[in-house]
């Protein structure tokens, strides 16, 4: 059954943003803000849950943009470092997912859906009786029974893939000259999950490979290099919001 868009008069739109200096918001001149799906009212809980720590926002960002700066991090793993080349780049977080297509480095599409890491950890609670923090632990760390993979990994792996051929189809649909991307980065912390850029790749057809946003960054000798390895892909929108401009 087709998934139908929901009409373009049931949908918000901020106005156009030109003066930067005034409005202090991340969008370039030009440009227009949609906002899908009831997406303002998430922007108003950020800016209550930030007058309740009784701080300001001076700075409000895009995620697209933030992403857009980060993919300037993974360019040593795109053809010919992402110029005259379509990239997809999938950001798996915690309960929303962000499916991106990059053209010489700049974003072409985006899309946010509701899925991510808490689905699979539910899915251990309910299968294994346990709380909420040991199935968080027990996904990373380990040590779940030996029936996990087949039985509640894989299943995810799926899905995982699913979406990320059902966001494929979205963007090809969207307008007409949309070129099939020539690789997939698959980021966040569904990344993480052994083999799973493989299984994506083998079965979407296009070469996959987890995204390594902090892949060319020297790390301070402080830093716990294992914890940093292991969270970097998770960073991306951390990493493009770091890498924007303040002026």
């Amino acid at each position: 059954m087709p998934i139908l868009p929901p009409s373009l008069d049931d949908r918000r739109f901020d106005d156009l943003v030109d003066d930067l200096a005034h409005h202090r918001l991340a969008v370039r001149p030009g440009h227009r803000v949609e906002d899908p799906d009831g997406a303002g009212h998430q922007g108003e809980q950020r800016q209550a849950a930030v007058k309740a720590a009784g701080l300001t926002a001076r700075i409000v960002d895009v995620e697209a943009f933030a992403l857009e700066n980060a993919c300037r991090l993974m360019t040593h793993q795109m053809p010919d470092g992402g110029i005259e080349h379509t990239i997809a780049v999938i950001d798996f977080g915690a309960s929303s997912t962000t499916f991106s297509v990059l053209r010489n480095l700049k974003v072409l599409y985006t899309r946010d859906f509701a899925f991510g890491g808490q689905l699979l950890t539910e899915e251990i609670m309910r299968t294994y009786g346990l709380s909420l923090e040991e199935a968080g632990r027990a996904k990373k760390e380990g040590g779940l029974p030996g029936n996990y993979q087949s039985e509640v990994l894989d299943p995810f792996i799926d899905d995982m893939t699913q979406q990320v051929n059902r966001s494929l189809q979205f963007y090809l649909a969207s307008g007409t000259g949309r070129e099939q991307p020539e690789k997939i980065l698959v980021c966040g912390g569904c990344a993480n999950i052994p083999g799973v850029a493989d299984v994506i790749a083998s079965r979407v057809g296009i070469a996959a490979e987890k995204g390594e946003p902090l892949g060319q960054m020297k790390l301070s000798a402080r830093a716990r290099t294992q914890a940093v390895h292991r969270d970097a892909t998770a960073l991306l929108t951390a990493c493009g919001l770091a890498l924007r401009s303040f002026d």
